[in-house]
């Protein structure tokens, strides 16, 4: 099974229309308000929110492009989305890294998601981290987003971080 889709030519408008209102009407009614990712832009050198090379691409890429979302970028790139519910696992898995791979296409890089199996990741992208807004980056080499799975605040944040991510020094 090919998991980036039919080799076969489609009507790109067509298929982004009718997956897109399949896909926001499923979201619609499996959103769950519990998460609140975090996402940023940041430039390629690692500093989060620094100038562009060229400050006035910085500023014609926030003022001059329409902001989308994930979820549309991935579906102009002819990955579909379907609700988790109708996918086994093997299915899931190579869904999920259809996705990643469409998200790096998009100059987006995902972080802090080893807590999470392939279920609940795709599970999270699909009813909450892909629905957030976004801007087409890939003609920005410059620029990247950069979204934390990781929750935001209370005592399931830290608990999270100990247990996956923080080293032995940062557990004493």
């Amino acid at each position: 099974m090919n998991p980036f889709g039919d080799e076969d030519e489609v009507e790109e408008d067509d298929v982004f229309e009718s997956d897109l209102s399949r896909y926001l009407a499923e979201v619609d009614r499996a959103i769950e308000a519990d998460h609140q990712p975090s996402i940023h832009l940041s430039t390629g050198n690692g500093d989060e929110d620094e100038d562009f090379n060229d400050i006035g691409d910085y500023i014609e890429l926030f003022e001059n492009h329409p902001v989308t979302t994930h979820a549309k970028l991935l579906i102009s790139q002819n990955i579909s989305l379907p609700n988790p519910d109708n996918l086994d696992d093997e299915d899931l898995h190579m869904k999920l890294w259809q996705i990643i791979f469409g998200l790096e296409n998009q100059r987006t890089y995902l972080y802090h998601t080893d807590h999470l199996s392939d279920r609940e990741f795709y599970e999270l992208l699909w009813k909450e981290l892909l629905n957030e807004q976004a801007y087409d980056l890939r003609k920005y080499p410059e620029a990247a987003c950069h979204i934390d799975a990781l929750p935001l605040e209370g005592d399931e944040h830290q608990e999270t971080w100990l247990i996956y991510y923080a080293d032995d020094e940062e557990r004493k």
